[in-house]
């Protein structure tokens, strides 16, 4: 099961419609509803230990860091909710109903008591507090998916198979290295091949704003957001509005009444113009420094801009940050239908379908600006952006895009906050 519909199943509101029907009377339809007190009482239990396993701030106390060895959520999930488990198993076995596979209840087990120990461990070694949300098993997932590949896609691996597999990764290094080994390049010498027509797209930086597509308006309120959040409040008011009449915010017009607050036509004329030059530009350039040699021609027709002429910043360093997000976010834009991973590491994505084994290339980002990699280390996983090597097709769409903004208005890292 996908693990978003699996949290959607055991959330709060889904309880909570059957806690509500459970207690209506008086309405024959609804009477199975009753004798599901058992359920409720199972979906609570799995609903506490999904929040306890993505321990991240939002107001929820099961969501909370955990800073103490004896916190009653890792005494709950060692002591209490395996025994619970436990019954249910029994109880489902002596009455000859359905109940957890060998395989869920083991990994249910395993991980919850791998859990408690890895935090209790952290913990003892001086780390402050834990956030469980961030344990991630995606290198081990892709050492078993190499050992697969290395064996024909064969899920049933022999020892000798596995030794061989193992002699072949340890002595050619098979793995995706950490340094994708990017070579130092002159980066003003590969500026110069890019064609003056493609340059001359720049001379609209210096223009009156135009209308950008809808997903170029969308990824601009996420550069507004980002400055809010890790750039000084004047930059931040140099780059957003409270005004919603403009046709350009289409994907959030019925919201008005919430008091949002968006990135100004300025800002998203802008973005829409780099990405097309950036388009244009990157089939020209040589497959390394790829962001380097852009920002590097992008600057000139920004430094003069009001809008990024922030007056806390000494000798335009706000400016130069800004023309960074800016920089960052349009090459992710533009070069993802070329295939053009910098300045992403790779990593292998293994995968079994119907037409057989195949691997998928998956990209995440490194080498950043210090500001924008500590911003996205705070929120990993929620750039929006293609996040596929090999994306075809226009600017990404809504669906494409994969920010955490897509669960609602109320998300914690959606880009058009509330104000106030």
């Amino acid at each position: 099961m996908n693990v978003m519909r699996a949290v959607q199943v055991f959330s709060l509101q889904v309880i909570g419609a059957l806690e509500h029907l459970r207690n209506l009377r008086g309405n024959s339809s609804i009477v199975l509803f009753k004798d599901a007190a058992s359920t409720i009482n199972f979906m609570k239990a799995i609903k506490r230990w999904f929040d306890i396993h993505n321990t991240t701030y939002s107001g929820n106390d099961c969501k909370l860091p955990i800073s103490k060895q004896d916190d009653i959520r890792l005494l709950w999930v060692e002591n209490e909710l395996p025994g619970y488990i436990k019954r249910i198993l029994d109880s489902s076995v002596a009455a000859g109903v359905g109940n957890f596979t060998d395989e869920a209840y083991a990994a249910l087990l395993f991980t919850t008591k791998s859990t408690v120990e890895t935090v209790r461990f952290l913990l003892r070694k001086g780390v402050n507090y834990v956030l469980t949300k961030k344990f991630n098993s995606d290198p081990i997932e892709a050492l078993f998916g190499k050992l697969r590949a290395m064996c024909g896609g064969n899920g049933a691996l022999d020892a000798r198979a596995v030794t061989a597999a193992f002699t072949h990764i340890v002595k050619e290094n098979a793995l995706p290295s950490k340094d994708m080994g990017i070579r130092d390049e002159n980066i003003e010498e590969a500026a110069v091949s890019i064609p003056e027509d493609v340059i001359e797209e720049l001379q609209a930086l210096r223009e009156p704003p135009r209308k950008p597509p809808n997903s170029v308006a969308y990824v601009g309120g996420y550069i507004a957001k980002l400055i809010t959040d890790v750039g000084c409040e004047t930059c931040a008011m140099l780059v957003t509005t409270y005004k919603t009449s403009n046709p350009l915010y289409p994907l959030l017009r019925q919201q008005e009444a919430y008091n949002l607050h968006y990135p100004k036509s300025e800002l998203l004329s802008m973005l829409d113009t780099i990405v097309t030059f950036f388009e244009k530009a990157v089939k020209y350039l040589p497959r390394t420094k790829i962001l380097e040699t852009l920002q590097l021609t992008v600057e000139p027709y920004l430094e003069d801009s009001p809008l990024l002429d922030c007056p806390e910043g000494v000798d335009k360093s706000h400016a130069r940050v800004l023309i960074g997000f800016l920089a960052v976010t349009a090459n992710f834009v533009a070069t993802a239908p070329f295939g053009d991973v910098e300045p992403w590491q790779m990593l292998e994505r293994s995968s079994l379908n119907s037409s057989g084994y195949r691997t998928e290339q998956r990209v995440i980002p490194t080498n950043l600006h210090p500001v924008i990699e500590g911003y996205m280390a705070k929120h990993r996983g929620t750039v929006p952006f293609p996040l596929y090597r090999g994306y075809k097709g226009g600017p990404p769409c809504l669906r494409q895009l994969g920010h955490d903004a897509l669960r609602g208005l109320y998300s914690p890292h959606f880009m058009y906050q509330r104000v106030g």
